[in-house]
């Protein structure tokens, strides 16, 4: 095992003895999406992201991260929903229980990247 595996392992053992991991990334850019969002999500917090907004289009379960507009706007609704998580605990665990990931995009997305490696590794071959 390196020693970044080991090191995210214990990263997301440690943020998942918490309901709500805040992790917003460095910079804004499209398409950009970083380790953050993923360790929080595998540890099943409640992500508090700003970053990328549309989240690698559709893999991420909208529905559990708080996401934080581009230009901040909507931080206020995010405050008043992590106060409104903190107070009513079964919202919280409701919220907590929501799958970090839309199970039927991740898998769409993963057999797109497969057909096309195939349809890639076929051209490589034929071309040998």
């Amino acid at each position: 095992m390196t020693q970044t595996v080991k090191l995210w392992e214990e990263k997301i053992q440690f943020i998942s003895e918490y309901y709500i991991n805040i992790c917003p990334e460095n910079s804004y850019l499209e398409d950009y999406i970083t380790e953050k969002l993923v360790h929080a999500s595998l540890a099943n917090c409640i992500p508090v992201y700003w970053g990328c907004d549309h989240l690698e289009h559709g893999v991420y379960n909208k529905e559990k991260i708080l996401l934080i507009n581009k230009d901040q706007s909507n931080l206020d609704n995010i405050i008043e929903e992590i106060e409104e998580l903190v107070n009513n605990k079964e919202y919280l665990k409701q919220k907590c229980q929501l799958p970090p990931f839309n199970t039927s995009i991740f898998k769409e997305q993963c057999d797109k990247i497969d057909r096309t490696l195939l349809k890639i590794c076929g051209e490589i071959i034929s071309r040998l």
